[in-house]
């Protein structure tokens, strides 16, 4: 915890991700560096943020566009708290 470098992606965001039931894949790693360790966190929330506003104009049945917001939001704090809870166990 007292070093704030990585090995990190540094082009994280959705599509980069391949996800089924069994198995978590990570792609493209052509931008990988040595960098800032929530660099590739960052990235891949600001990824999310706006695919939730894109909805306000794109979803105009109020409770589906609710329901997907929802979804996008729970994401984001999934994400943030799977990172922090093994962040914080090492």
């Amino acid at each position: 915890m007292t070093h704030g470098q990585d090995l990190i992606h540094g082009d994280l965001h959705t599509g980069s991700i391949m996800i089924n039931e069994q198995d978590t894949r990570v792609i493209d790693p052509e931008f990988s560096f040595i960098g800032p360790m929530a660099y590739d966190l960052v990235a891949l929330i600001q990824n999310l943020v706006p695919n939730y506003l894109t909805h306000f104009a794109h979803t105009k049945d109020t409770v589906k566009r609710q329901e997907y917001q929802n979804y996008v939001l729970q994401t984001i704090a999934d994400i943030w708290h799977k990172f922090s809870t093994k962040f914080n166990k090492v």
